[in-house]
């Protein structure tokens, strides 16, 4: 029906804003992968493996390196948050546009209206700056144990320089893949709580539907969507997961659609 059309839309929004969040992490990234690549190829050809870790050079590189790490933390947590901002709003507006069509065509009750504000604090923005900042360091420390490891295995079995960088870019790749991760995850969350939130102050929903994003969908979600939960209760998802939630209103319209189970 119409609602389900639109809170498609709006998933495939939420889709477009995590697009534009992962393009700009992946610029900051490129630059760090560049830099990490040079210096690795400079320094492979010219310290002998007997020297390598106490070589001035070789301790000059890896301060080096992980300053550039934590230059791309410190780089992309504030995108993060913008995006986590925006999903915030995103759906709030999904919610009550969800409320507005439950009541098309009916004497529709009045409910409350939440902001963006009282959902950040009610929320404690998901997770506070430092919290995400702890995130993003872990994977950088433990994107920059592996690409050390990856320098001393190199030198030690002979490889070149351009393959020895490649290794390390490889292995620091983690810090990317690991920030992809955190962004998609918590953008997804913030959408999902900010719709929650608002169905439970407005007064006139008593549960929700889990409604399953069928393109990208695990087969676990497939199988779930359209599931029945009691609005008090939470509708958890996995890293990633982009299931969203359709109301069941007092006196509207309920909800109807394919469900990922007759879909399959």
């Amino acid at each position: 029906n119409e609602m389900i059309a639109r809170l498609f839309e709006f998933r495939e929004e939420l889709g477009r804003s995590e697009m534009s969040v992962m393009k700009r992490m992946a610029q900051y990234w490129a630059e760090t992968e560049r830099f990490i690549r040079n210096e690795t190829e400079a320094l492979v050809e010219a310290v002998p493996i007997q020297l390598v870790r106490t070589w001035d050079r070789y301790r000059r590189y890896t301060e080096q390196a992980r300053t550039q790490l934590e230059t791309y933390d410190a780089a992309v947590q504030p995108i993060i948050e913008q995006g986590i901002r925006a999903n915030l709003q995103l759906g709030l507006d999904s919610a009550n546009e969800a409320l507005e069509l439950a009541y098309s065509g009916v004497d529709a009750p009045s409910w409350s209206r939440l902001n963006v504000e009282a959902v950040e604090q009610m929320a404690g923005m998901l997770r506070s700056s430092t919290a995400l900042g702890s995130l993003l360091r872990r994977g950088s420390d433990l994107a920059f144990d592996g690409a050390e490891e990856a320098l001393i295995r190199g030198l030690a079995l002979g490889r070149g320089a351009n393959q020895v960088a490649a290794d390390i870019a490889d292995a620091a790749g983690f810090s990317f893949e690991r920030s992809i991760l955190i962004a998609r995850t918590e953008m997804n969350r913030a959408y999902r709580f900010a719709s929650t939130a608002q169905y439970r102050d407005s007064g006139v929903v008593t549960g929700f539907r889990r409604q399953v994003y069928k393109p990208t969908a695990c087969f676990a979600c497939l199988m779930m969507d359209g599931e029945y939960y009691p609005v008090s209760q939470e509708l958890y998802d996995h890293p990633r997961g982009k299931c969203g939630v359709v109301p069941v209103v007092v006196g509207g319209h309920s909800p109807s659609w394919e469900t990922g189970p007759e879909w399959f």
